[in-house]
């Protein structure tokens, strides 16, 4: 599925990159008029076209109109339908009548069709595979094709011809395929197979022909090709593609093996053979083939002998964490992303909630393929009495990947290799270390409390609740996160601005952009808000895990053996019995498989490896974890009170409470919730040893919860006891949510967040100490005695029951009243205006040649127009002023009226414009527009008055907004025939200065 979702989110970015080569658009040249600075690669190139938002809008509309829509969308129709013709067509060709025989031509009496029936039979096959023989080939092996339904086994001439001489062998090869048609895994390979060859020819080649020809472009030109990021990009996507492709063929041969040896087969027969095609000693090795030798595996198609053998004899590897699996993983969520947000770019379609959706989805992705593995591995290891692993070092890779795959994409504008700030690139690993730690540990307390029965459901449980939060985080990185790293720093201004827009206030007090780190906490704090249904994937963090913990130790099923259950993989990667063991012979192996999956062993059952502690595994009692939340919302609703008394003491009149002192209230609320949790998760993590992060996550999040309902009751009374009013005079119910200076939900948001934090942290912080220790002072082998329910047992479990339903019911609530706003599209103007607000974009210098080039692009795309437009309102301001005069004020109303007005309209050409990438020149543009906006109304005004005077005074603006347009193309006209460039087309006046507005 990961594959075939790559492969299609591939196909339509880069195929929209040969479209719109193709097309007529000129998507620098809009650049280039936004100020962008092809020679800067920093974040601040990204601020200057979203800073202009509505003129980049309109430029691109104009001179890079959006292919149709029926071209994108055909390449992946047109991909997946190929696919399926050549899936179909696929097996006829291979089993076409020149090529191979049937059985029976070789085969006249029966002999090997016999023994194929009764090995189908006996492994419990519904249906016996087609048998066909390929008589040309001289090797001695077998292959399967087809599709599952209908399989189609062919075999070697070489290995009929050495049946008799080797028996063995022939059963064991036989069965090694039947095995592939039990483990289902054929329709699989073959679409694999068919996307990747259809992918190379129909995406691909297309894509290679089109940058071929823009490398011969830039060599006609004299210059030296230099890879860009979209070249890396497709070449990284077909590798991971590739990787994938052989990591699915190659361990299909490996469980083919493992079910085969289950059936009966003998593993000399085909592992301890010599591989075909190989003869003699095996050469030794070069240093250099040692060193590749790891690269040049997981490129390869099919395992190695080595590996194969391996598998057989011990299963463990296939159960391990490869750290490059995880890393290839993690980069695959950023790929995914960066080709369907480019995919949706031109169209406008990036909603909210269509962004989160991308992500969402590639978290699912991820999760299937990482989340299901750490599983795997943590069962395995509880069915043998292994050492449980923490999941960090799966976890850190998977992070490093995506901090990787950034860096590749150059998401967030950037086009430096290394960010200007690289140590936040660190924050993708650290997540990622999360991300393992608690899916190992989840899965660890699962096993623990469902010990024989079918972990399915909690597997799916599991899984289904960390994915909301890792493509929430996912949406953050993508927002603000990359951002950050590319160098992005908000003015203290601005953010003094969003606070009294936010908090209005009749008298503004002191300057919040005086507040120490103001610039940088609210607006990280305010982009966490800007993700949604942040509440409900924060509580399935610990509710999930709550669920499992009041289960309690799991008590043994009567009348089941914990000795049945063996390590061995099913293809899946389940558990599976031993062989011989649970069943009859003839069941069908995929259904028993799929019946004893993830299927722990009982208590007693459990064989610790040398060096493991037997009770590091016993799930603490679930007072540890409950108390301490309890506690620290008490502690939470005292400190709420506490900063409530605190504000009171200099409580500003009616109508003055908003600004600085209602960013205090926010701030105290917000520690009030965020200390006790933090408290609390200190404490659980202490008391919960092997799972501490679970522990630490449940403590902080229920005091969070509880504390909140204290915080929502408290400020919904505010004005009630006199020495903690803070925003009202007189005592009534007015709700917490409904307060205009009370951001309800943006506290619970960022208190959820920052109690996640708090808890994560510590519990890091706690168990590299642990993990210390145990290397100074290894752990004494004690007795695994799970803990005896007390008489508080069912109470605790229903207070559990009663706090999950409250937390979901609370989270489930927020998110659901801020649902309508997933519909919403990015409101370019308001986009625009923020980031003129908030981003400090410096001015920095360019070179003269580039200067020429922003300046030809700005008159060129559109700004000749626009002067033309004005020029033309200021030839018939002149020729209406050198009219007779002379008349009533009817007549002057008649013939000035229209012209007023347009000049009135004119000052808007600023703002649905580029600002010109010139200083000087800007300045008397801006002074255009002033003039046009002050002068145009007024004599409007002045006209409809009869009054000459003021008549006069607007006509004298409109009169300076003609000189300084007249000074604009002046400028213009010089920059670019400095620059060796054909200047403007209009003959320049002279002595057009501008008199600038202030």
């Amino acid at each position: 599925m990961t594959l075939l979702f790559l492969l299609l989110a591939a196909s339509g970015s880069m195929m929209l990159t040969v479209v719109l080569g193709l097309a007529d658009g000129d998507r620098s040249g809009c650049e280039l008029a936004a100020g962008a600075d092809p020679s800067d690669p920093s974040w601040t190139q990204s601020a200057r076209t979203v800073g202009q938002a509505v003129a980049y809008r309109l430029c691109q509309s104009v001179w890079e109109p959006p292919p149709p829509w029926w071209q994108l969308v055909g390449w992946p129709l047109l991909l997946t339908a190929s696919a399926v013709l050549l899936f179909l067509l696929l097996p006829r060709w291979k089993a076409r009548a020149g090529r191979v025989v049937p059985l029976a031509a070789v085969d006249p009496d029966g002999e090997v069709d016999a023994l194929v029936a009764e090995l189908a039979g006996t492994t419990g096959l519904a249906t016996v595979p087609r048998v066909v023989v390929d008589p040309a080939a001289g090797g001695s092996g077998a292959v399967v094709f087809g599709r599952t339904g209908r399989p189609v086994v062919r075999l070697q001439g070489g290995l009929l011809v050495d049946r008799h001489r080797d028996p063995v062998r022939f059963r064991a090869v036989l069965l090694h395929e039947l095995a592939h048609v039990a483990n289902r895994d054929i329709t699989l390979t073959y679409a694999t197979i068919t996307l990747w060859r259809v992918f190379l020819a129909l995406v691909l080649l297309p894509y290679l022909l089109w940058e071929g020809h823009v490398v011969h472009g830039v060599l006609a030109d004299g210059r030296m090709p230099v890879p860009d990021r979209p070249m890396l990009l497709a070449a990284f996507t077909v590798t991971l593609v590739h990787l994938a492709r052989s990591d699915v063929l190659r361990s299909r041969e490996v469980y083919a093996d493992l079910t085969a040896l289950r059936w009966g087969a003998d593993p000399g027969g085909w592992a301890g053979g010599v591989p075909q095609g190989a003869a003699g000693p095996v050469p030794r090795a070069h240093a250099l083939t040692s060193v590749l030798a790891p690269v040049l595996a997981l490129l390869r198609t099919h395992p190695q002998w080595s590996l194969r053998r391996s598998a057989l004899s011990d299963p463990a590897p296939l159960f391990r964490t490869h750290a490059a699996a995880f890393f290839l993983t993690g980069a695959t969520v950023v790929l995914v992303d960066q080709h369907l947000l480019y995919y949706l770019a031109p169209y406008n379609l990036a909603t909210i909630g269509i962004t989160q959706a991308i992500t969402l989805l590639s978290a699912a992705l991820v999760t299937a393929i990482a989340g299901v593995s750490l599983w795997r591995t943590v069962a395995y290891a509880v069915l043998t009495g292994a050492r449980v692993p923490s999941g960090l070092w799966a976890g850190g890779w998977l992070g490093a990947g995506i901090a990787a795959g950034t860096v590749l994409t150059s998401s967030g504008g950037s086009g430096v290799w290394v960010p200007q700030r690289p140590q936040i690139l660190l924050l993708p690993v650290a997540v990622g270390l999360a991300y393992g730690w608690w899916l190992t540990q989840c899965a660890h307390l699962w096993t623990r409390t469902r010990r024989g029965r079918s972990l399915r459901p909690a597997l799916l449980i599991s899984l289904g609740a960390v994915v909301p939060a890792l493509g929430l985080w996912l949406a953050w990185w993508h927002l603000m996160g990359i951002l950050y790293a590319s160098g992005f720093t908000a003015r203290a201004a601005g953010v003094a601005q969003w606070v009294y827009a936010w908090f209005p206030t009749a008298t503004p007090g002191d300057d919040p952009g005086r507040v120490p780190g103001i610039a940088t906490v609210l607006p990280l704090l305010g982009s966490i808000t800007a993700v949604f249904l942040i509440p409900l994937a924060l509580t399935l963090l610990w509710v999930v895990p709550l669920i499992a913990w009041a289960a309690g130790p799991a008590k043994e099923r009567p009348g089941r053996r914990s000795t049945e259950a063996s390590a061995d993989p099913a293809p899946g990667g389940d558990l599976v019995p031993a062989p011989g063991v649970g069943g009859p012979a003839k069941e069908r192996p995929d259904r028993r498989s799929a019946r004893a999956s993830l299927d722990p062993p009982q208590a007693g059952a459990l064989v610790p490896a040398p060096g493991v502690a037997v009770g590091e595994g016993v799930v603490p009692p679930l007072r540890r974890v409950l108390l301490p939340g309890l506690l620290g919302a008490v502690v939470a609703c005292v400190a709420f009170a506490g900063v409530q008394a605190y504000l009171h003491t200099g409580r500003p009149v009616a109508g003055d409470r908003g600004g600085l002192y209602a960013l205090r209230y926010t701030a105290g609320t917000l520690l009030a919730l965020a200390a006790p949790a933090g408290l609390a998760a200190l404490v659980a993590g202490f008391r919960t040893g092997r799972f501490r992060l679970l522990g630490s996550l449940i403590a902080a999040q229920s005091t969070v919860l509880l504390g909140f309902f204290g915080v929502t009751v408290l400020a919904s009374l505010d004005g009630c006891a006199g020495p903690l009013a803070v925003l009202q005079d007189s005592c009534s119910w007015r709700p917490a949510w409904q307060l205009r200076l009370f951001p309800y939900l943006y506290v619970l948001n960022v208190a959820l967040v920052l109690a996640t934090v708090l808890a994560t942290l510590p519990a890091g912080v706690g168990a590299a100490a642990a993990a210390a220790l145990r290397r100074v002072r290894p752990a004494r082998p004690r007795e695994a005695a799970a803990p005896a329910p007390g008489r508080g047992t069912r109470g605790r479990r229903v207070a559990a029951g009663v706090l999950c339903a409250a937390a979901l019911g609370l989270s489930g609530t927020a998110d659901v009243s801020r649902m309508p706003a997933l519909t919403f599209t990015v409101d370019v103007a308001a986009a625009q205006n923020s980031t003129a607000q908030l981003a400090a974009v410096p001015d920095a210098p360019v070179s003269a040649a580039t200067r020429a080039r922003q300046v030809n692009a700005w008159y060129g795309l559109g700004g000749d127009t626009v002067l033309d437009r004005l020029f033309a309102l200021s030839d018939q301001l002149t020729t209406a002023l050198r009219a007779p005069q002379g008349g009533s004020w009817d007549a002057l109303d008649r013939r000035l009226r229209p012209i007023c007005e347009q000049w009135g309209r004119a000052g808007l050409y600023e703002a649905v414009w580029f600002r010109v990438p010139d200083r000087e020149t800007q300045a008397d543009w801006h002074s255009v527009a002033v003039h046009a906006a002050q002068g145009g109304p007024r004599c409007t005004a002045a006209l409809s008055a009869h009054d000459q005077n003021a008549l006069l005074s607007a006509l004298r603006e409109l009169v300076a907004a003609g000189r300084c347009t007249a000074s604009v193309n002046a400028r213009i006209d010089a920059v670019l025939r400095a620059d060796g460039r054909r200047g403007t087309v209009r003959t320049q006046a002279q002595g057009t200065a501008c008199e600038r507005a202030g």
